[in-house]
């Protein structure tokens, strides 16, 4: 829809299970392992803090994950990266509802 100039419709979302990295025969599968917590937010990085949702929500890039913390809550989620690589940049739509 959006290579086309068409506006995304406001129900589409990305399953989180696509961007997941698939282990080699090597490695251990992602259930022996999950991420629970993000200890710490990467203060180098310039233009990595974001406010989304009126302020009620902020997301974070850390390691090879996107982080979105509740400000109500203070529970995080996560949303990894494409083949489990390192995030070097994100940014927010102005309409604060589409990341890259």
């Amino acid at each position: 829809a959006a290579v086309s100039g068409e506006p995304l419709p406001d129900n589409f979302f990305y399953e989180i299970s696509e961007f997941e990295k698939q282990p080699s025969d090597e490695e251990l599968p992602a259930s022996y392992c999950t991420l629970h917590h993000s200890l710490g937010l990467p203060s180098a990085k310039r233009d990595n803090l974001f406010y989304l949702d009126d302020g009620a929500t902020l997301v974070y890039s850390a390691g090879n994950a996107i982080v979105f913390v509740d400000l109500l809550t203070m529970k995080q989620t996560y949303l990894p990266s494409l083949g489990g690589g390192g995030i070097g940049t994100l940014t927010v739509h102005p309409s604060k509802k589409y990341l890259c």
